[in-house]
Parts: structure tokens; sequence; C-alpha cells
């Protein structure tokens, strides 16, 4: 076991809000190719589909036919303005997928998807563009046949994508009308599609590995990313990951799982370069299975999976307000920070038991008591992780047991912080428990009278700062009321009071509120504020 210990002599930011887990729920599927793997269709079947659309366009460099309808539920605005006879939409998506081949295949150096199942002699890969958004569907890559020899099946495939990716379709779940393409829509939601999916065309040519599927859509997300850097479409996923990472356990092959992770292939790429993504295709072809193959492939870099896993919990850690420019991540200023899995207020003394899966990580936050009021308490952050990789190879879900101790004095082989004031230790019998644990000393915060940022403008990271009380203390939940103009009521929640930038606050994100003005309250249960705040 190794100990890692990393002192930052600043003020934390405390992390309050999390999103609605049934929000979370209702993110679109970037992709459905893994999603009813049990049901796909014989190859008679995608035969007569391909029968069904009434026409198709070839793309300009000779390499994809794209099959779409001018009637009916599928079809596509027959808008034209070049005058060639394609609507502008397919005339997109064509020059879109002729640019993911020009940089995944001949930049890259993947392999090219083997075509034409249909035609003997036909070069096209076959596109179908159809309504996809009452699934709340990016895309879908679907298996034909199988060709060649190997341990994994490799597939003739054939991609399904959106027929407009518009802003305002639209998907019912549980009665409630949501929108299907909430983040990313129009010619962008065609572009981050056509890196995925394309390069899931890409992966059935190497061959299917079915105990680690979620490498898959981990691969998928990195080429939306790399492809084209400049559409953020993944945030919504790393986001999702970083506001409850115990629900993404990285070991676990569930396909679900790789859309958060795709951000583990960007470090690998951002270290290694895009050879040892497609080194790691090339062994898992030659048989060797998922998480085998990632760690045989690290071993050209002198790494291993577990080293680079290990790291990866510092880059995840490293980001929103904990970002260091030039390191790690170079978009990690857009991510939501990393939220502790536990958090807790330490008294005399203090033992938590963690089970860990393979690749699974705990995160504790553990605050003490401080004896100047406008002091913030010192702060330990515990990143504890199972590193064992067999496990994760072999889909076994065998987990471990990490126990941490801390007390306010020496006990056997306890760790001495902040001066001593503490002593902690963090304990495994199994010897694939591994740490790191960043401290945080206290500093002086002031109350502020406003809320900031005031106009507060309307985005996906939007939050508001809001003032508390005087007598209120750093970590205590108060009351939030909030009510429109017409003075009713319209949200209410307990929320603990934080520190952002050395100001004593609750914050509020107000994601489901419109432009206007608003009235708010905040009480502790001895003392109340009022204000208002506006929102474009």
């Amino acid at each position: 076991m190794k100990l890692y210990i990393l002192f930052l002599s600043i003020n934390i930011f405390f992390l309050t809000m999390a999103y609605s887990s049934n929000a979370n729920d209702l993110l679109p599927h970037k992709c459905s190719t893994f999603h009813n793997v049990s049901d796909r269709k014989p190859t008679n079947e995608l035969q007569a589909g391909r029968a069904t659309m009434q026409t198709f366009a070839i793309s300009p460099q000779n390499r994809f036919r794209v099959h779409y309808d001018t009637v009916g539920v599928n079809a596509v605005e027959k808008v034209d303005k070049n005058y060639n006879g394609i609507p502008d939409y397919i005339d997109t998506v064509c020059s879109v997928f002729d640019n993911v081949y020009e940089v995944e295949v001949n930049e890259m150096g993947f392999l090219r998807p083997p075509t034409d199942y249909y035609e003997a002699g036909d070069m096209l890969y076959d596109i179908y563009i159809e309504d996809l958004s009452m699934d709340m569907l990016y895309g879908k890559t679907e298996t034909i046949d199988i060709f060649g020899n190997g341990v994994f099946p490799k597939y003739y495939s054939k991609i399904t994508i959106d027929n407009n990716y518009s802003p305002t379709d639209s998907a019912v779940s549980n009665g409630r009308k949501i929108p299907a393409y909430p983040k990313t829509n129009g010619s962008d939601a065609v572009k981050v599609t056509a890196a995925h999916e394309y390069h899931h065309a890409i992966q059935f040519t190497y061959g299917e590995d079915a105990s680690c599927r979620s490498i898959y859509e981990m691969n998928g997300v990195c080429m939306e990313m790399l492809v084209y850097p400049q559409i953020d479409d993944y945030l919504q996923y790393v986001n999702l990951l970083f506001t409850d990472i115990s629900r993404f356990v990285f070991g676990n092959g569930w396909y679900e799982n790789g859309y958060s992770y795709g951000i583990f292939f960007y470090m690998i790429n951002q270290k290694y370069g895009i050879d040892a993504i497609r080194n790691f295709w090339e062994t898992l072809s030659s048989g060797v299975t998922g998480y085998r193959a990632l760690n045989r492939c690290l071993l050209n870099y002198s790494s291993t999976l577990n080293d680079e896993w290990f790291d990866f919990t510092k880059w995840i850690y490293h980001s929103g307000s904990r970002t260091i420019e030039g390191q790690y991540f170079p978009m990690a200023y857009k991510f939501n920070d990393l939220l502790p899995t536990s958090t807790a207020q330490f008294y005399q003394q203090y033992l938590r038991n963690d089970t860990l899966l393979p690749y699974e990580l705990a995160y504790n936050r553990m605050t003490y008591p401080s004896d100047d009021f406008y002091i913030t308490p010192d702060t330990s952050d515990f990143l504890i992780t199972n590193l064992d990789s067999n496990g994760a190879a072999a889909q076994s879900f065998k987990a471990i047991v990490a126990s941490t101790y801390i007390a306010s004095s020496q006990e056997g082989n306890t760790i001495p912080v902040f001066d001593g004031k503490y002593w902690y230790s963090i304990y495994s019998a199994n010897e694939m428990m591994d740490s790191i644990v960043y401290l945080y000393s206290g500093s002086a915060v002031h109350n502020v009278s406003k809320p900031y940022p005031q106009p507060l403008y309307r985005s996906d990271k939007a939050q508001l700062y809001l003032p508390v009380p005087d007598s209120a203390y750093i970590g205590q939940k108060v009351k939030l009321i909030v009510y429109n103009a017409d003075l009713c009521e319209i949200a209410a929640a307990n929320l603990p009071i934080t520190v952002n930038n050395r100001n004593r606050v609750i914050v509020y994100p107000p994601s489901g509120l419109s432009s206007g003005v608003y009235i708010y309250s905040i009480d502790t249960g001895g003392s109340k504020i009022l204000g208002k705040f506006l929102i474009k």
C-alpha cells in the first residue's frame, strides 16, 4: 500500500449542490449500440430496412451512402439552398462523415470498417436518417453479420442518426415532456454523433469483447472530444460522473459507465498520443480481453492500468474550482468540481469503512472544528481506490474494505496532520488499496450583503451565491425559499452554508428559473434575511 499526502495552505471551495437524480436519469443516451444486444436484428431484416428508405445521397469523397426520406415521420427538411437537388441537412451529414473518416482513419490510423456487406465491390458505408428523438437517442451502430476469424466476433455494421437534432424535439417520460437534445443540437449534434458512431463501426472491425462494453463507449466519447474539440457535449456526462462518482465504477464493463469516462482515454491520448489508443484496439483484436489489453498496451509506455487509474483520480480531482493551469485536463475549468461521496465533521474520533469494487473511488471529506467563527475549518479530502486489475479483467466484482480512522492524538501507526492537531490512518487488509490525501488549512472568511453575480445569466453551470445571517456558521443548514414577483413560492431547499472566494454563502443553481426578478428568504431558525436577485 502506498500513501500520498498533499498539503495546500489555501481555503477549500466547499461544494454543496448536487443535481437531481431524476434529471440525471433523463439525460439522452449517446447511442443504443449496446443497449439491447440480445435483440440484434438478423441480416435479412437489416437488408429489408435498407430497401424501405425513399432515396439516398453519396458523400463527396465517395465513402458513404446516406439513406433518407423526404416524406413521412423520418423525413428531413427539404431546404436546398445550393440547389444541388439534395436537402442541406443531408449535405451536412455527408460532409461531416467524410471529415470523420479523414480524421479517424487517415490521420489517426484506425482500421476502415469493411464495406459493403450487401453488394460485392461496393465500398460505400451505409448511414440511415430516422427520427430518433422519441427514444432520446443521438444515434446507433448496428451489427449486420460476422466477417473474418478471431477470438472476438468482427462485424459489418450500419449507422443510424437523427433526422434533424432539433432543439424543439422532445420525448415523454413518466408523464413529463422533456427535451430530446437539451445540450447539443443541429449540425453540432451531427458532428459529435458521427465521430462517436463511426468509431463504433471501427471498433467492430477490431472485434467485440462483451466483457468491457464500457470501454467501447469511453472511446466513442473520446473521439467526439478529439475530432470536434470545440463541441463540449461530453460535459453533460462528465458532470454527471462528478456529481456522484460512486454510481459509475470504472472497473464495471457495463456500457453506460463508459459515457462519463471518455475523459480517461482523453488523458491517455494527452499523455501518450493516439498511437496508444490504436495499440489498445490492436491488442484487443488479437484476443486479449479489454482491461488486460489496456494494461498490456500501457506497458509499452512504462506504465500500467493501475498507474493510469490512480493518476486519473488526480486529474479529475483538479477540476472546476481546483483547476491548476497548465496541468491535468486543459479544459478542466469547464468541469464541475468532483463532489465527495461522503462528508463528516470531526468530533473526538472517526472511523469509516468503505467497500470498494475494482477501480471504484471513494472520496471522503472531513472538516475539523475551528476556534474562530470567521476562520474556515481545516479540511482533509481522502481519495481511496481499489487497484484490482485482475478483478476488472475478469468482471468478478470482488470488493475490498478500506478503513479510515481519525483521532485527536497519536494512536499506533497514525499520521499527524495540521501540526499534530489530528492523526489519521487508512488501512486495508488487501494490498490492492491505494489512497491520496489532500489537506487544506482554514482561512479567514467574510460576510456579504448581496447576492452575486448580479444579474445572473442563465447557463448550464450558472450558480447564485446568496448571503447568510451573521450568526450562521459554516456547514449549518439553512432554509431557502424563492418567490416570484407575485410573491408566490416557487422553490424551497435546505442548503448548507459554504465558502466561495472567502465569502460565507449558500450556493443555489437556479437552473429551472426563467428570466426575471425573484425574492428570497434565508432562515436559520433563529434569524432570517430577505433580498432579491435578477436572472437574465
